[in-house]
């Protein structure tokens, strides 16, 4: 199992709609492949911006498609290669006393 994440930066004004088209866009096209565990998107802000983070999780790197790309006219920067991590652990839940 594997881990995808890539990083980018936007002004404040527009973290909202830069992290929904990452998951309109570049997370719905990762959840119709086969190997894709889960995605999620988190924001932060950052030097007066905030910056974003893709995390895609996979069953391996070989089910990583190629040719899908976090991007977005209103990024001011963006990480051209993603990072990917072997998952040491796997997720676990959490379980809570009622």
């Amino acid at each position: 199992m594997v881990v995808r994440m890539w990083k980018g930066w936007v002004g404040a004004q527009d973290a909202d709609e830069v992290a929904g088209h990452l998951r309109e866009v570049a997370h719905a096209r990762y959840e119709r492949e086969a190997g894709c565990l889960s995605t999620t998107v988190l924001k932060r802000p950052l030097a007066g911006g905030f910056e974003l983070v893709s995390l895609t999780m996979w069953t391996s790197e070989a089910s990583v498609p190629a040719g899908v790309a976090e991007d977005h006219q209103l990024l001011v920067a963006r990480q051209t290669v993603a990072d990917v991590w072997e998952v040491a652990e796997a997720p676990q839940a959490v379980a809570r006393a009622a």
